[in-house]
């Protein structure tokens, strides 16, 4: 099954989605969105809670990145799909090119991105923001699908690895430091708006390709 989504997702390919899904899947097109969050955590915490929040985020990024990549997914094993030794490898397209290394479950990607947005989730009561932050990890996770680096099996161990690291670090957060959710938080517009300026702009670059294609 995970093989067959693998080479559904992999396959619904077109010019437009292939850069869109480049694009995203890459980390530096979001360092402005971390930024913009990190901002709306001081604006809505202040100073001493923002340097308790970015400790946490940063102690679950040790685990959902560092760790993960470093022990647990050579541990585990699984070739990536777009590793040459991988038997799939041969039957795939690779959008985004095939350097992406050797193991692959669970994706970093999807565990680092679901980490962020399930404190976001926690610290802010904004649905504009919540909703945003969703659907744009999601389609960062389909992103890694679509360019051959994980299977979709790889996402969901990615989703629950961040899911057990963020609850714990959030029960610390509530109980330890007193940090509550903001019902009502200032500043979280750039960080939706910036997302939507993120699609707006590739949207567009990508179908400026297109038309060099005809």
């Amino acid at each position: 099954m995970d093989e067959r989504l693998l080479l559904l997702i992999n396959g619904t390919s077109s010019p437009y989605l292939d850069v869109l899904m480049v694009s995203i899947s890459g980390k530096l097109i979001w360092v402005p969105l971390f930024l913009a969050l990190a901002y709306a955590f001081y604006k809505n915490f202040g100073s001493k809670n923002l340097l308790i929040i970015l400790a946490m985020l940063g102690l679950g990024l040790l685990v959902t990145d560092y760790l993960n990549s470093q022990y647990l997914r050579p541990l585990i094993g699984r070739y990536r799909p777009c590793y040459i030794l991988n038997p799939v490898y041969f039957d795939l397209r690779f959008p985004g090119g095939e350097g992406a290394g050797k193991y692959s479950f669970p994706s970093a990607h999807a565990a680092n991105f679901w980490l962020v947005t399930f404190f976001t989730l926690y610290c802010f009561r904004d649905h504009l923001l919540n909703i945003g932050m969703m659907f744009n990890t999601m389609l960062i996770c389909y992103s890694r699908v679509y360019l051959a680096a994980h299977y979709p099996g790889d996402i969901l161990g990615g989703v629950l690895l961040a899911a057990v690291t963020s609850l714990c670090l959030i029960v610390v957060l509530k109980k330890r430091f007193q940090i509550k959710p903001v019902t009502k938080p200032v500043f979280t517009t750039y960080a939706a708006l910036y997302i939507s300026l993120v699609y707006v702009a590739v949207s567009l670059y990508a179908f400026s390709k297109l038309k060099d294609l005809f």
